[in-house]
């Protein structure tokens, strides 16, 4: 696995999964209706998580840079790769929402 690849690539997914929650935080609160709270919270949700185990992905992948780490390196790799996976899960998820909830907002009336 090339950890300083997956490094520079998880740098740009956590940009854009704590980016996206700040942006639903700001555009979208308060909502005006108790369903709209629930989907924004869930949105914010699935963007925290997504961030959260970003940083673990970082950390992990750094870790297994350290020259002391190198007997454990198949174990981060195997750590990483279903992280990896619920990590771009949750971000695609909230992705799809944020942009229902943005269609919403540019097709409504002036």
């Amino acid at each position: 696995m090339d950890f300083q690849a997956l490094i520079e690539f998880n740098k740009y997914m956590l940009a854009l999964s704590a980016g996206c929650f700040v942006y639903a935080l700001d555009k979208f609160v308060p909502m005006p209706t108790s369903g709209g709270r629930y989907l924004l919270l869930t949105l914010l949700g699935a963007f925290f998580l997504s961030t959260v185990i970003g940083v673990v992905i970082f950390a992990a992948a750094t870790s297994a840079l350290h020259p002391k780490k190198k007997p454990s390196i198949a174990k981060l790799e195997r750590v990483i790769g279903p992280l990896g996976m619920v990590h771009t899960s949750l971000l695609i998820i909230g992705l799809l929402i944020l942009g229902w909830m943005l269609s919403g907002r540019v097709m409504a009336a002036p």
